[in-house]
């Protein structure tokens, strides 16, 4: 448990417009995690973990069968709140080529920034023919990410 800061400790660390590294870190310490609910768990992360990652540590398992490449459509998950407004061009053109676009989303090319709660799709649960749910992909989203607003594709 962090020590509680007072109002004079805080000032003490601002001098003369001078913010010192420690308070900044400080106040990075005091933001939210993020809060994901899947299958009525929910669990807080930091601000660049990658949803599919998230889902299977919390225990939720998750289809993920190309690595989480954007090749497969097996990690889609529909949202039931807090859907990103911005899309990587992989999901795009995977989802529009699948007839998938607006349906789902691909949680292997989603960040857990925000508060969000979702539904998997397909999981070694409810998949007959899985031994295993794919291996586990990267912590950085593949292939490379480049985010662009879901307007930019015509997406709503």
């Amino acid at each position: 448990m962090r020590p509680s800061r007072t109002v004079p400790d805080l000032v003490n660390v601002v001098y003369h417009g001078i913010v010192s590294a420690r308070f900044l870190k400080y106040l990075e310490d005091r933001k939210p995690m993020p809060k994901l609910t899947v299958a009525g768990k929910t669990a807080e992360w930091s601000a660049d973990k990658r949803l599919v990652n998230a889902i299977e540590d919390m225990g939720i398992h998750i289809g993920h069968r190309c690595g989480g490449q954007a090749r497969c459509t097996t990690c889609r998950v529909v949202f039931i709140s807090g859907e990103p407004d911005t899309m990587t061009a992989a999901e795009y053109q995977k989802l529009s080529e699948r007839g998938l676009l607006g349906q789902y989303r691909l949680s292997c090319q989603i960040l857990c920034t925000h508060d969000m709660e979702v539904e998997p799709v397909m999981t070694l649960e409810n998949q007959e023919n899985w031994s295993d749910t794919g291996p586990r992909p990267a912590d950085t989203v593949e292939p490379a990410a480049e985010w662009f607003p879901k307007s930019t594709f015509g997406a709503s």
